[in-house]
This record gives structure tokens, C-alpha cells and sequence, in this order.
């Protein structure tokens, strides 16, 4: 499934290449979405997706998800919310006080708890398994194909999870159960790919690391890194 998002906050569901979009009404044609929270007229903020489930930040900082697998229905936790993004299989999800939550798959470790327990309810990731510095003042969130990425105001990356092809950018290739800092370069932004990773510096510049297959890390056929490696043109 597609989907997108209007200006007004309204989200469509693409049925197929060149169909016009289609209004989503509390997941309507998707399966098993009879207990979950999708009301119709719901305004949206951001919406992420993944082949089996979507997760929404509407317009009073609330979740909203519809489609397999998805649970949130603690009223404690289910406001406040800042940014949320959907891996493969997981989500990771950042709250106005700061905090980092994650839950889902955790087959590779992607939920950045310090072990591959799945999870079908948020839990808040905290420094008993993180290094405090990767938890302080994140400024974005990241998920993609079992991996977790979080960015800080200073520019610090850190990562988790699937590590096949060296795409946490750590030196190796193994997957990490809790945050790994990624090199010393300052980022202002970051995107997983499958099975590599693209970010810019602060200056600019864009960096690259993981799988080089068909070429994406666009280094002039270096070939795969398991470390940031500038594009230079």
C-alpha cells in the first residue's frame, strides 16, 4: 500500500499505480483494523508506513495506527508524541519530553533494548541499556529494514541493529543491540536505506556507508564500507 498526505493533515490510501487516492477511513480494506484506533476525520501531522502497517502523528501530538500488528492502548503514553517512524516490522517513536520509545520485531536487535525480545507495546529505551549522550537532546528519529537511528542537536548519530553489510557504519558487521555511535562526522540529517545508510553534514556534504550494490553509495565503486565515506563529485 501508498499513502499520502495532503496539506490540510488529510491522509489517502493509493490502491494501485495510477488510481486516484483514496480517502482512508479507519484503515477500511486493510485487514484486522477492527480494534484499531484510525477514526474517520482524523487530521495528520506525519504519517510512516511499511507493507503491513502505518503509524500517524495527528494534529494534538497523538498516535494513531491501523493495519497488522499494531498496539498502543495504554492511555499514559499515548499523547505527547513528537515524531514517529516505521521500520521493517518495527517502530520507533520520540515524545515532547525527550524520551525514546521503541517496539515491534526485534530480531536483530533494532528496539535498541540490549536483547531481540519483540515487543507488541512501547517501552521507553533508557540509559540502563543506552549510552546516556545517545539518548540527550534527539532531534530526529530514524527506522528502516531492522535498523534504528536517532540524530542529536549536536549532530552525533547513533544506531542499532541489523548490521549485515556494515550499514551502522561502526567499523564491522554486527549487529548491535543497543546504540553505536557512528564515526566522529557532525550530521544534520540521516536515512536508512536497505541494507546501507545516507546522511548529510553539517557543512553539507553527503556521506555514505553499507551495501554498494548496483552502485548506491555512489563512491566511484570503492565498493561496500562499514564506516562513513564522503561523496565527493
Amino acid at each position: 500500500m501508498t499513502y499520502v498526505r495532503d496539506t490540510s493533515g488529510t491522509v489517502y490510501e493509493v490502491k494501485s499505480p495510477g488510481s486516484n487516492p483514496k480517502y482512508v477511513e479507519c484503515g477500511s480494506d486493510l485487514s484486522d483494523i477492527s480494534s484499531r484506533r484510525c477514526p474517520p476525520g482524523v487530521d495528520f501531522k506525519s504519517i510512516s508506513a511499511e507493507s503491513e502497517f502505518v503509524v500517524g502523528l495527528g494534529m494534538e501530538d497523538r498516535l494513531w495506527g491501523w493495519g497488522w500488528g499494531w498496539v498502543l492502548d495504554d492511555p499514559t503514553i499515548d499523547t505527547n508524541w513528537k515524531q514517529a517512524e516505521v521500520g521493517n516490522g518495527h517502530v520507533v517513536a520520540l515524545r515532547r519530553d525527550g524520551t525514546l520509545w521503541t517496539w515491534g520485531d526485534n530480531e536483530e536487535g533494532q528496539l535498541c533494548l540490549g536483547n531481540r525480545t519483540s515487543l507488541v507495546s512501547p517501552k521507553k529505551v533508557t540509559d540502563t541499556v543506552a549510552p546516556a549522550s545517545a539518548l540527550n537532546d534527539i532531534i530526529r528519529v530514524e527506522a528502516n529494514d531492522e535498523r534504528t537511528a536517532v540524530l542529536n542537536k549536536w549532530g552525533i548519530a547513533w544506531m542499532c541493529g541489523r548490521n549485515s553489510f556494515g550499514e551502522l557504519g561502526i567499523g564491522n558487521t554486527t549487529s548491535q543491540t543497543t546504540f553505536q555511535r557512528v564515526g566522529d562526522t557532525r550530521f544534520s540529517d540521516i536515512s536508512l536505506g536497505n541494507g546501507f545508510t545516507v546522511a548529510i553534514d553539517t557543512d553539507g556534504h553527503i556521506w555514505t556507508w553499507g551495501s554498494d550494490t548496483n552502485g548506491r553509495l555512489g563512491n566511484g565503486a570503492a565498493g561496500s564500507t562499514t564506516e562513513e565515506m564522503r561523496i565527493t563529485g
